[in-house]
């Protein structure tokens, strides 16, 4: 998930789970980590996503803007209100 979205924003974790988010613009991205069974390495299990302003949005859409934001930064800048992110024409 690092490789592939930069670092986590935030991280917290427990003897069997772990939580990353990615809150980068435009979107703020949460990926649960649950072991299949006892012992095992976790994997991801469950994902969460929703805009900056805080309505749920398509996981998929959201792991998408991620991915590209960590591909190519420069295509997404702020608004003047700092609010939401835009790709750059």
């Amino acid at each position: 998930m690092i490789a592939r979205f930069g670092p986590a924003t935030f991280e917290r974790g427990t003897s069997t789970a772990r939580h990353l988010q990615f809150a980068y613009a435009p979107c703020i991205l949460d990926v649960y980590f649950y072991p299949p069974q006892p012992g095992a390495t976790p994997l991801g299990t469950y994902v969460d996503a929703r805009s900056e302003r805080g309505p749920p949005m398509d996981p998929v859409v959201c792991m998408s803007a991620q991915r590209e934001r960590r591909v190519n930064p420069q295509k997404f800048l702020r608004q003047a209100d700092g609010d939401a992110a835009l790709p750059a024409h």
